[in-house]
């Protein structure tokens, strides 16, 4: 079993928990250790210049930041229009089934039973096979 797969197989909390105290450790013994060797009072002499750096820090912490939230926004709102469409186009589906005229009654009354089953296999299908999956070229309805 490799190092990947064991991540793979923690919950998420426990993954979150062990990277978040793992950084707190390292950071805090990184500043003990620069204290340990360099001492207060040449550390001290910096106080003002660290600021401004923490300060340009936070702010390119900030932009990335609203950058990835406006990226997760866009593909959300990308994912939303294809549900609905794709929800548009099972409705007319429904609706051209039950109300076509070319078809014999029987045939359409079928076409209208069917159509919420084959929506439930699709649904199922989506969600096993990945939301991000294209959708297929079906074969015809025979009949």
């Amino acid at each position: 079993m490799s190092g990947l797969d064991i991540l793979n197989a923690l919950p998420v909390w426990t993954l979150a928990t062990i990277v978040i105290g793992v950084s707190v450790i390292f950071s805090v013994g990184l500043q003990l250790l620069a204290r340990w060797y360099f001492g207060v009072d040449l550390l001290a002499a910096n106080h003002e210049v660290a600021g401004f750096k923490y300060a340009v820090v936070g702010v390119a912490y900030a932009v990335l930041l609203a950058f990835v939230v406006i990226s997760v926004w866009e593909e959300f709102e990308t994912t939303q229009h294809a549900v609905h469409a794709e929800a548009e186009r099972f409705y007319n589906v429904y609706r051209n089934s039950s109300t076509s005229r070319k078809l014999p009654a029987r045939r359409c009354a079928t076409r209208s039973w069917l159509m919420p089953s084959r929506c439930a296999t699709r649904i199922g299908r989506r969600w096993r096979g990945g939301a991000a999956a294209a959708p297929r070229r079906r074969k015809p309805i025979p009949g």
